[in-house]
């Protein structure tokens, strides 16, 4: 179940990389995850459960700049703390964000 992109802005540029709070947050079924990135790279979004097993890989592959919004359909996992983490790879610079989203159900 990957997520889907909803909407990417690049009329205002970021100048950092950022991950955002899902929203809403505690969700049921889907929330959405907001994240910017300040250059173009490769990145890794994912899905993680409380005892850190990977459930889902949003999106991985390279993006170009912008602010980018995705909706997961949480629809089939149980109620529960859930963690999605965003890796940024730029050449030799790698960095990693990790937040935490409840599913009310």
């Amino acid at each position: 179940m990957p997520g889907q992109v909803v909407s990417v802005d690049r009329e205002v540029l970021p100048n950092e990389f950022s991950l955002k709070q899902n929203y809403p947050n505690p969700f049921n079924p889907s929330t959405t995850i907001s994240f910017s990135l300040a250059d173009k790279c490769y990145i890794s979004l994912e899905i993680f459960n409380q005892i850190g097993q990977k459930i889902q890989t949003v999106y991985e592959g390279e993006m170009n700049i912008g602010t980018y919004n995705y909706v997961i359909d949480m629809n089939g996992y149980s109620t529960g703390v859930y963690f999605y983490t965003l890796n940024i790879s730029t050449g030799n610079q790698k960095m990693k964000q990790t937040k935490k989203m409840v599913l009310v159900k």
